[in-house]
């Protein structure tokens, strides 16, 4: 798809303003990739409580997990997430690996417990918490480090600007990126072009898994685009930290993340960093309406539809943004549904 001049009939250019609405995310760009010789389930162990308790986990692998940097996978503001060597299926998430280390002194492995928690009416891998390793310290606060299944892939496009911010004074946190920095706009579009480059499969493929998820009372966090992991080894979207939540799927609130529409006005926006050139721009909304076309057609396919009477700020804001607006030649809103309408989305 070609786009020319964004010069649409009773459209004007937006008039895009740095003042992102805040609101809660993860900011870890974390890439989970295989990296270790596979640890395979059979029979006689089939679970990771099995294997770390032939393995002696607990007492050999976890110390030496959590306290060589080396087997880090990815940070964010409050944690930390750790490979395991010699078992490819799990990766160990616990608090961010700087408040560890200031306190590896108080940890006293030997008190180190598994506590199995894993979901069994959950059939489909989410990144979901298999159980949580508790270790005992000096402060007499125990600190928790969770077992996760593992997923592969990048993280998928840039965290609302509060993940990133001081709470209290709204300024970006030390040691963070700001948010109009090259290197988070040069991912934002990276992040587009691969997931507009992902088959229609994926797309059916990642519907599929949010019906699974669903049925097992997990939602997903549309707040946060991040949940997603873009495997481009095995063409898929791959999903991590979902909700414990019953109710049905809402696509419009997935496709607001899957587009990472809340990104687009801070990346076409000036800033003391530059701005992204002209060209760029058209290749961002050239993505982001293949995105939109692809998981709208594999709506169709999978016979799911948007709820028009439960529709939410964010998927609001996305049928304001000018990519949808573009597809349909218009700032109206009624035509937007009208297009969803035609689809049979709607």
């Amino acid at each position: 798809m070609n786009i020319k001049p964004l010069n649409l009939t009773n459209i004007k250019p937006l008039n895009i303003q740095n003042n992102q609405r805040k609101i809660l995310s993860t900011p870890a760009y974390d890439m989970f990739v295989r990296s270790t010789p596979a640890f395979k389930g059979d029979e006689e162990n089939s679970s990771f409580a099995k294997w770390a308790d032939k393995t002696n986990f607990l007492k050999e692998s976890f110390p030496n997990i959590i306290t060589n940097r080396d087997n880090i996978l990815g940070s964010g503001y409050s944690h930390s997430t750790y490979v395991i060597p010699g078992n490819d299926e799990y990766i160990l998430r616990g608090p961010n690996y700087k408040s560890v280390e200031r306190n590896l002194n108080q940890f006293d492995f030997s008190t180190a417990k598994f506590n199995e928690t894993e979901d069994k009416n959950l059939k489909i891998n989410i990144g979901q918490s298999v159980g949580n390793v508790i270790v005992e310290t000096d402060s007499g606060i125990p600190m928790a480090f969770q077992v996760l299944k593992k997923q592969e892939g990048t993280s998928y496009g840039i965290p609302h600007y509060t993940a990133i911010s001081d709470e209290i004074t709204g300024e970006v946190r030390e040691g963070e990126l700001p948010y109009e920095a090259p290197e988070r706009k040069e991912k934002y579009a990276k992040s587009l072009e691969t997931a507009a480059n992902m088959p229609l499969e994926a797309y059916s493929q990642l519907i599929s898994d949010l019906e699974e998820a669903s049925k097992a009372g997990y939602q997903f966090d549309h707040l946060n685009s991040n949940n997603f992991l873009l495997d481009t080894k095995n063409n898929r979207f791959n999903l991590i930290d979902m909700d414990k939540k019953n109710g049905e799927v809402n696509y419009g609130n997935i496709l607001y993340a899957l587009t990472n529409i809340n990104y687009f006005p801070t990346y076409t926006s000036k800033s003391p960093f530059g701005e992204v050139s002209g060209k760029e721009i058209e290749k961002a909304i050239d993505n982001t309406i293949q995105i939109i076309d692809k998981f709208t057609t594999a709506m169709k396919e999978n016979d799911v539809k948007f709820d028009k009477d439960n529709t939410t700020f964010e998927f609001n804001e996305f049928l304001r943004s000018y990519p949808m607006s573009y597809i349909v030649r218009s700032y109206d809103t009624d035509k937007k549904w009208e297009y969803f309408e035609q689809k049979g989305i709607a």
